[in-house]
């Protein structure tokens, strides 16, 4: 039997990690069929649990159908297989997974740790019928509810809510609070936070423990500032007995004589070097002054000792005072999250449910206290091997829980791996530790075997030679700067641990290295293309002048022209990637070349982008369109929703240009206006069944209601946004069954959590993809463009980022990690430790995300940054790009245009042509007026007739019935197939009615009432002055001008007039101020004016 050892596959970018992982289950499984079942793969994402369960099964059925491939001759090779066993056993093993799919165990980490989970209700204190919340923002927005309606009946709380708002506006982030406390609420579903939680235990829930121990921080402030302004007051009234003054001493305010006068104010308390220097060599004035004997008194009378006992106070005591200021700057994070800890608490238990992110943390306890037999025995699964792959991207609770069970496997003979890249991980802020990958798992598993993919199967060899030299060179520059950086930092105890820290970025790339495969290079034609512009930024009078460009004005300007180039050499849109930092960057340059296509595209070029923001369902016109229409529906009188939408219909759906200018809705009548005004107005301007249905619309179903706007609004002629329209009837539809379907509740939801959902496009699409560079992990591009490479290496200030800091120094050590902000004033406490290794961890994050984004391209590699404002800082990513481009070891340097270049551009040669998905879709968006399709009848009039005999066809009842449901002509042929398919008429007397009804129409005041486009109301109620309520057949309405018509047969009484006076009060007290009023005798095509 083989040696058990733990393989840990150290994958770079490019290097064959899916192939790897591939390879290494199926040597596993090839060589016993059934132990698949046994074998478990896990992933971190859905799509590369598809993606490695496919590569599988696919190489499966190419070995069995005994297809040459070259995993397929390794796999024979390593498995000493002939060709018949290799086909046999691959198809055993295929067998073997189609029968018995349920333990094809590849799975992402979560849906594992879930299995398991349920297994362990009963031990994890949950009802067997608990549920999994996926949705932590839901549970985040519903907790900050709860805190806030608490705030009248808890002072503490009240105190800890004013501190924060006082922060935000200190900050210039405004007093409205809300979002950031969800915000901040994030950090309770951290693994530091749950650390501290388990810590603290009883402590967190005492309400009493917080204001205590402020009351201790706040006492150690209060000593250090007592004590040190009395020195400085007692300093003063010395100077002052012998009538000395600060200019009398060396260096006046800035001197020792200044430190006094500081210390009296309370402002600073740093002696600094002149106050220190001055009591070491003892010189307090210029040689020769004229009050030396004043001054040589005021000395020995006290002013040395003062001086003593305040840099003896300042070093001894001023790391626990700068601490308790920073934690009294912050209190309020700690108080907030006890707060919103208590909450969660009482959520989970009232609505018996576990969140996703406490299953890693349960399953640890479980794990914790039971061998892995027991656990196995528990799941109905025992699993003897374990691939993980992602594994930088690892949290420590995650490991914890893998560990006893690696352990085991290794102990029982089995092997298992890892496969990961530290300089890949660049999701530390959601709980992936690169320092397990770097050094912890080694120590974990001594048994283990560390194995390096150092080819690159991706990139062409220049784009390879680049980022080894680059990050090669970037990592012992940047350690050098931290060891510096921690080397200067005054009374930090563990200033060595600290340094060799820094030195885990030179570990962390101590693989970068890698080599370009021999098997490529037979016909290789191209080499590579590297090229990074620095752009100067404007400064003086420049930076004011409209005329000049910034840098980032410069760069899109490159990037566009880069952007032509690459596709004038043969580079598909599709071959072209922009990565960005953030999405603002993404949507700054999504505009720019709309814009720029618009009014200065060159001829033959596509500038056609997709990115996360235009797959978001709010992008879309259609979308945005129905979202004002709800607006609309749920308040009438929303002068914005109205505005937007009469925009939106008018510019996008009607193609009016001029409807682009907002001023043309600017009259807008107000609130307190007729409502009459704003009916004409939305008349004038949008479709009139919605102007006119709006109270039926309102209290239509949400799904319904959003067919019928579709519909009203035309909105299904959109051809190029279908994707849209099905993705938002399709999340209505979600949402509708499982929350409140009326308007206002929806429209909530959408402000808190819909509008970040984006809509499913197909997969292949010619157009340049704008991404961010989290998003682009683990995919590749034969051109990859960064238009904006500049951002801090360390964090930056603007940003909340909190520490969990522990610290010895009493009253501290009360709290076992303190949430404190991170921030350059920690330098000076006793929380400096935790400061500077987070900067550490700050620097090599962002070191990995440069790594990341140059690591995606194939062929071409374009960097655009602004010139550093100071040569040779290392602050931002465009200092360091500036300080390793302007002394190159490979590539060429232009000073004149600060321009690096290595290799050359060439013609884009393409393989073969990239895969065409055939979409099919309908000539039209399907929809309609769901009633029409289905719908329950509350009455069926001749459902009890006796159809033994013929009955006589009533074309009087017909006709009538027919002309009250038409709201024009251009309905007549939806009536009528209307009354066919409903039974009424058969398909002979359709053809009948129809010509009747036609005869009707065409009389020339028919002709008018039924004119598309009029204004009109059918089957009109009004209430008369004696409180009667008379239905009126149809209304056609012009102004202050009301046609009222009524359809009879000639059996009906000779005169109306009775009737028509009836409605005349009505109508005069509606504004109308010209009534007329006729019957339709629908028999004949008599037509009497009765008002």
């Amino acid at each position: 039997m083989e040696e058990a050892v733990f393989k840990i596959y150290s994958s770079s970018a490019g290097s064959g990690k899916t192939y790897t992982l591939t390879k290494e289950y199926l040597m596993l499984v090839l060589r016993d069929p059934q132990r698949f079942r046994s074998v478990l793969a896990v992933t971190f994402t859905n799509k590369a649990t598809a993606e490695m369960k496919n590569r599988i099964v696919s190489t499966l059925a190419d070995l069995k159908a005994g297809k040459p491939t070259p995993l397929g001759k390794e796999l024979q090779a390593q498995l000493d297989l002939s060709d018949e066993q290799l086909q046999r056993n691959a198809q055993l093993v295929l067998e073997s997974i189609l029968h018995d799919y349920s333990h094809f165990a590849v799975s992402t980490i979560d849906s594992f740790f879930q299995r398991i989970l349920r297994s362990f209700a009963y031990e994890a204190a949950q009802n067997a019928n608990y549920r999994l919340e996926m949705d932590q923002g839901k549970v985040i927005r519903e907790l900050t509810d709860q805190l806030l309606l608490e705030l009248g009946q808890d002072r503490h709380l009240m105190e800890w809510l004013l501190h924060f708002a006082e922060s935000r506006v200190d900050e210039g982030k405004g007093w409205d609070f809300r979002r950031d406390i969800q915000e901040l609420a994030q950090e309770i579903f951290k693994e530091p936070f749950k650390t501290f939680e388990e810590r603290m235990g009883e402590r967190l829930r005492d309400r009493d423990f917080v204001p205590g121990f402020l009351e201790k921080v706040r006492e150690v402030q209060l000593s250090f500032e007592t004590e040190m302004k009395r020195i400085g007051q007692e300093a003063q009234a010395l100077l002052d007995s012998y009538e000395l003054t600060v200019e009398d001493f060396l260096y006046g305010k800035s001197g020792v004589g200044g430190y006094f006068l500081r210390l009296a104010a309370g402002k600073d308390f740093d002696p600094k070097a002149r106050a220190r220097q001055a009591l070491l060599d003892d010189k307090w004035h210029k040689k020769k002054h004229p009050k030396e004997l004043e001054l040589l008194a005021v000395l020995d009378g006290g002013l040395r000792d003062l001086l003593a006992e305040a840099i003896d106070l300042y070093d001894q005591e001023y790391q626990r005072y700068a601490a308790a200021s920073e934690v009294l700057r912050y209190i309020y994070t700690f108080g907030i999250l006890s707060d919103l800890t208590r909450k969660l608490q009482d959520y989970r238990d009232e609505h018996n449910l576990l969140l996703i992110s406490d299953v890693t943390r349960f399953l640890n306890d479980i794990l914790r206290d039971n061998d892995a037999h027991y656990i196995y025995e528990k799941a109905g699964t025992a699993y003897r091997h374990f691939l993980i792959d992602e594994f930088q991207d690892t949290s420590g609770f995650q490991w914890e829980n893998f560990r006893p069970l690696i352990i085991n496997s290794l102990a029982e003979g089995e092997t298992s791996l890892i496969v990961g890249d530290v300089k890949q991980s660049i999701y530390r802020w959601r709980g992936g530790d690169w320092q397990l990958l770097l050094h912890k798992v080694e120590q974990d598993v001594p048994q283990h075997q560390r194995i390096n993919l150092d080819h690159n199967w991706r990139s062409l060899p220049l784009v390879i030679d680049f980022n080894n030299q680059f990050f090669q060179t970037a990592s012992r520059t940047l350690t050098e700067h931290l060891v510096s950086t921690i080397g200067e930092a005054e009374s930090l105890p563990d200033q060595e641990r600290l340094q060799l820290q820094a030195g885990h970025l030179i570990r962390a790339y101590g693989d970068v290295a890698q080599k370009f495969p021999d098997l490529k290079r037979n016909g290789l034609t191209q080499e590579g293309h590297i090229q990074i512009r620095f752009l100067e930024r404007p400064t003086g009078a420049e930076a004011d002048d409209e005329e000049v460009l910034t840098w980032k004005e410069a760069a899109l300007e490159a990037m566009v022209r880069t952007i032509e180039d690459l596709q004038r050499r043969g580079y598909r849109p599709a071959d072209i990637a922009l990565l960005v930092r953030n999405r603002r960057e993404g949507t700054e340059i999504a505009q720019f070349l709309l814009h720029y296509a618009r009014e200065r595209a060159q001829p033959g070029i596509d500038y056609a982008v997709i990115s996360s923001e235009s797959l978001m369902l709010q992008s879309a016109t259609t979308v945005r369109l129905l979202l004002s229409a709800l607006q609309c529906l749920k308040n009438p009188r929303d002068r914005i929703a109205t505005a937007l939408l009469l925009q939106e219909y008018n510019r996008y759906i009607l193609g009016d240009e001029a409807a682009d200018d907002l001023s043309v809705y600017y009259s807008i009548p107000p609130e307190e206006a007729e409502e009459a005004e704003l009916e004409a107005l939305l008349y004038a301007h949008l479709p009139h069944e919605f102007v006119e249905q709006r109270a039926f619309l309102s209290r239509l179903a949400l799904y319904e209601l959003s067919e019928s706007l579709i519909r009203i609004f035309r909105l299904h002629e959109q051809h190029e946004e279908r994707a849209y329209l099905q993705g938002f009837q399709d999340l209505v539809l979600d949402y509708s069954r499982t929350e409140k379907t009326d308007i206002a509740s929806f429209l909530d939801w959408w402000k808190e959590n819909g509008h970040r959902k984006p809509v499913q496009m197909p997969g292949v699409q010619n157009a340049m993809p704008i991404l961010t560079i989290h998003k682009s992990k683990g995919l590749e591009y034969p051109a990859v463009i960064i238009p904006f490479c500049s951002w801090s290496l360390d964090h930056k200030h603007t940003q909340t980022n909190i520490l969990w800091a522990a610290t010895e120094a009493e009253p501290f050590n009360l709290v076992s990690q303190m949430p404190i902000r991170y921030g350059t004033r920690l330098r000076q406490t006793c929380y400096a430790d935790a400061y500077y290794t987070e900067m550490v961890s700050a620097y090599l994050d962002n070191l990995n995300t440069l790594y990341v984004a140059f690591t995606r391209a194939r062929d071409a590699l374009y960097l655009l940054a602004p010139a550093p404002k100071k040569e040779g800082s290392l602050k931002e990513a465009d200092g360091l790009l500036y300080r390793l481009a302007s002394e190159p070891k490979l590539g060429t340097w232009d000073p004149e245009t600060l321009t690096y270049t290595l290799g050359q551009p060439t013609q884009r040669q393409q393989e073969k042509e990239p895969t065409t998905v055939r979409t099919l879709t309908p000539g039209q968006y399907p929809t309609g007026a769901w009633r029409d399709k289905l719908m329950i009848k509350s009455e069926a009039e001749d459902f009890f007739e006796d159809l033994s005999g013929e009955t006589p066809v009533n074309w009087s009842h017909l006709l009538r019935d027919l002309l009250k449901s038409l709201r024009s002509s251009a309905d007549l042929d939806t009536a009528l197939t209307r009354l066919y398919f409903t039974g009424k008429i058969t398909l002979e007397e359709q053809h009948q009615l129809e010509a009747k009804a036609k005869r009707l129409l065409g009389q020339p005041p028919m002709r008018d009432w039924f004119r598309p486009g009029r204004r009109v109301k059918t089957n009109f109620s009004l209430l008369n002055k004696f409180g009667e309520t008379r239905r009126i057949d149809r209304v056609v309405m012009d102004g202050q001008h009301a046609i009222v018509v009524e359809f009879a047969g000639e059996e009906a009484e000779a005169d109306l007039s009775g009737r028509g006076k009836a409605y005349t009060y009505p109508l005069r007290n509606m504004g109308f101020e010209r009534i007329e009023g006729y019957v339709v005798r629908v028999d004949t095509g008599r037509i009497e004016r009765v008002v």
